[in-house]
Formats: C-alpha cells, structure tokens, sequence
C-alpha cells in the first residue's frame, strides 16, 4: 500500500496497539477474554503490516495466557478451599446418617465432588449432599452421595423370610 490508503493502515494499526495495551488482565476475567477474543478477530480482519499483525497476536496471545493462569490458580485456591471446609464438617458430624451442607464453591462441582469423596473416605456410613450457589451465573450446583446399603434377610418370617 502507499499513499492516504497506507496511512489509513497505520492509523488503524495504531489504534489497535493501543486497544491491546489497555487490557487490564488483572480485571474479570471473562470480561477480559472476551475482550481478547474480539481484539483478535479485529487484528485477524484489519488490512495493517503482517509483521505488526503477528506482534498483536502473540501480545494477545500472553495476555490470554495470564488470564487463564490466574482463572486457574483461583480455582485451585477456591478447591483447596472446600476442601478445608468440608473435611471440618466431616470431622464434625463422623458417623452421622445424614449429612446436608452449602459449600462456598461457586459453580466449581470439582470442588463438591472432592468434598464428597471425602465424605466417602472420612465417614463411610453417612449420606451426604452438598450444594452451591453461583450468584452470577444464576445457578445453584447439587451432589450427593449415599454409602452402599446392606440388605438384612431375617429369616423368622413364616416361609422363605422378608427382606428388609
């Protein structure tokens, strides 16, 4: 390109530069990928230089990645989290028949099903279900889990026996 067209790439160029820098990856995080994902389109579309093209992309591409690094790190932390919480509970109630609790795990049933698991490892005998609600998706999260029942045969029933 050259002449007004060229300077026209260049303004557009400069524009998006300056979109990219003000991605704040510490901002939400889904806000901040979507973002990311529009931003990558517009460069993929926009008639600027190839090699800004490919610097765009790969400063898009790092900030995704501190984006998911940081969503995942949270996620890990929010686990750990239920974890500690659950396994008090657990400790708590050892033995109990039932066992119903909210568990802050948001919309992370990763979380709920490790607490469960724990339920499992920790009290064998007692039933459990946990809940979470996801205020901003709207949603509420449910798991549970119940030990395997034994059936008992009694046999001083008249004929074959009862089971009960």
């Amino acid at each position: 390109m050259t002449g007004p067209e060229a300077k026209k790439a260049l303004k557009r160029c400069e524009g998006l530069e300056a979109d990219v820098k003000a991605i704040n990856p510490n901002e939400n995080s889904s806000d901040v990928s979507k973002r990311i994902t529009e931003l990558t389109d517009e460069v993929s579309q926009a008639t600027i230089p190839y090699w800004k093209k490919d610097e765009l992309r790969n400063t898009l591409r790092a900030l995704k990645k501190q984006v998911d690094d940081r969503e995942r790190a949270a996620k890990a932390a929010l686990s750990a989290n239920v974890g500690v919480e659950a396994k008090e509970l657990i400790e708590k109630n050892i033995g109990e028949a039932v066992l119903v609790a909210p568990l802050n795990a948001f919309s992370n049933t990763k979380a709920l099903d490790a607490a469960l698991k724990q339920v499992k490892t920790l009290s064998p005998t007692t039933s459990a279900m946990f809940f979470t609600v996801d205020a901003l998706a709207g949603k509420i999260f449910c798991l549970c889990i119940a030990p395997k029942v034994t059936l008992l045969v009694y046999s001083n029933f008249p004929s074959t026996g009862q089971v009960l």
